[in-house]
């Protein structure tokens, strides 16, 4: 997989540099410490963005998809970051008594500042959410037909790991009361349902993930079932 942190470094080397004084003068009011603080936000951004790039980096296989996640990511920042400075602008005018001392103290504006940088702070989260999901969107735009054919197997396997292992539960009588059946119709529903929407290739890959699995968990049910015949009846089909 293509390295996170590199590529990390690209996007923040294409970025303005972060807004130290900004930061800085955030905290002058609210910590004893405000270099540290200061520093502490640009390490926590270029975090932020490093979890991003990987986060979307699961998405991204092909050349163009990670192309596409160096721009997006990149798009993502810059909106992130100034979304960021709103709420260290809107941060950098609440104050703490344990800072300024108690002596007429602004109580009533200290107040007012604070509700603004919280409604900022809730603006920025919810980008964020909304923001990651359009990175990801824009890389899965760019998927391939066997991208997508992997994500329907990976999909349908998951679902059926459930029931497999519960149907192993059940041979091994801890699970008293349930019936194998049930379990049994729901991987054979499961299958059927890929043979006849035409998923033919995706079909005979989640066979042949059931009889590694069966193997691994010493299951006999499903050793006579009907959906194998539907694997036979593919390979026999001409191209």
């Amino acid at each position: 997989m293509p390295n996170a942190e590199r590529i990390t470094a690209e996007i923040l080397a294409g970025l303005p540099p972060f807004d130290d004084a900004l930061a800085l003068r955030t905290y002058q009011h609210l910590s004893h410490t405000p270099e540290d603080r200061a520093r502490q936000e640009r390490d926590a951004f270029e975090a932020h963005i490093l979890d991003t790039v990987r986060m979307a980096l699961v998405k991204a296989e092909t050349d163009e998809q990670l192309a596409e996640l160096q721009r997006a990511v990149s798009v993502y920042a810059i909106s992130y970051r100034s979304r960021l400075y709103d709420v260290l602008t809107a941060r950098s005018k609440t104050a703490s008594a344990f800072i300024t001392g108690g002596a007429n103290f602004p109580t009533r504006r200290n107040q007012k500042a604070l509700g603004v940088e919280t409604r900022r702070e809730d603006a920025l989260r919810k980008y964020v959410k909304l923001g990651r999901s359009r990175v990801v969107d824009r890389i899965a735009a760019l998927e391939t037909p066997a991208q997508k054919s992997a994500a329907i197997v990976r999909r349908m396997c998951a679902e059926i790991d459930k029931d497999l292992a519960t149907i192993a539960t059940i041979e091994r009588g801890d699970s008293p009361g349930f019936d194998v059946k049930a379990f049994v119709s729901s991987i054979t529903r499961i299958v059927r349902g890929l043979h006849r929407k035409g998923f033919q290739a995706e079909a005979n890959a989640v066979l042949d993930h059931i009889a590694a699995r069966r193997e691994e968990l010493g299951i006999a049910a499903l050793a006579k079932s009907s959906i194998w015949k539907l694997r036979t009846d593919l390979e026999t089909e001409p191209s």
